[in-house]
């Protein structure tokens, strides 16, 4: 139950974007179990940087910090549940249709890939690190 409804909330969250950043918009997304791939096209860039606007509302560090915050607070409020996101997100820019369509197909065909995924914790690898004795 708490599993959907973090779900719902992070989709419902994600769609709401376009109605607080009113410069963009959504394509592609994909809500995994820990972690979310979604495409966000940011209208009448500044000079060759995609990213950026004229309004720091439209800024994609901004828009990202404000999705998290909302799903963090939302998810949070749900019968002892703490919800934590990983630190900053990862960003590419899309230059071609060709690419769009490549990220497009992967975000996807991503819940195809769960079980081989690095994101998914039964694949986490433990690193040993000099002068500890994991079977300790």
């Amino acid at each position: 139950m708490i599993t959907n409804q973090c779900r719902n909330i992070a989709k419902n969250s994600w769609l709401d974007l376009p109605n607080h950043h009113k410069n963009i918009r959504l394509d592609a997304f994909m809500i995994m179990p820990n972690h979310i791939h979604g495409i966000i096209i940011i209208n009448n860039p500044v000079g060759n940087r995609p990213a950026c606007s004229v309004n720091k509302n439209n800024n994609l560090s901004v828009i990202i910090g404000s999705y998290k915050s909302t799903v963090t607070k939302q998810i949070n409020r749900i019968n002892n549940v703490v919800f934590r996101w990983q630190k900053s997100f990862h960003d590419h820019i899309i230059r071609t249709i060709d690419s769009l369509k490549n990220i497009r197909e992967c975000i996807e065909n991503n819940p195809i890939n769960w079980n081989n995924d690095e994101n998914n914790p039964v694949n986490y690898k433990v690193t040993v690190q000099a002068g500890l004795n994991p079977t300790a």
